[in-house]
């Protein structure tokens, strides 16, 4: 088993430097082991939220937030990934719509990302230890 997490830590483990980052970096099948992970926290008041609607969510927002951020490193843009601005989250919600045909205003996506990112880095943190 552990063979076949190694990749997956490595990867986990690059030196982001924010949550938005790691979102960016994240494979649909690494949400799995993060989730994994997450969960076994005792967290108060820890939100739930389905693998699989993790995974589309991650995939709405890469498709939206990250197309929009790699334009701009091509334009010459260097800093770290600012959270997701109103006007994107408003896309990604209504990306997800299209998608998926679940709706979820703003609000709701930016804490279900935040939990996303919250479970990778619990996962980054477990493959370094």
């Amino acid at each position: 088993m552990l063979s076949n997490m190694a990749p997956t830590c490595i990867q986990a483990q690059q030196q982001l430097s924010s949550p938005w980052a790691m979102l960016n970096h994240a494979k649909p099948h690494q949400l799995s082991q993060a989730f994994k992970a997450f969960q076994a926290l005792p967290l108060v008041e820890q939100r739930s939220i389905e693998l699989q609607q993790a995974q589309e969510l991650l995939a709405a927002y890469q498709a939206i937030y990250c197309s929009q951020w790699m334009q701009r490193r091509t334009q010459g843009y260097r800093s770290q990934c600012p959270p997701p601005t109103a006007a994107q989250l408003a896309q990604i919600s209504k990306y997800l719509e299209q998608q998926t045909q679940r709706t979820a205003p703003p609000p709701q996506i930016l804490a279900e990302l935040q939990l996303i990112g919250q479970a990778l880095a619990v996962f980054a943190q477990r493959c370094r230890a």
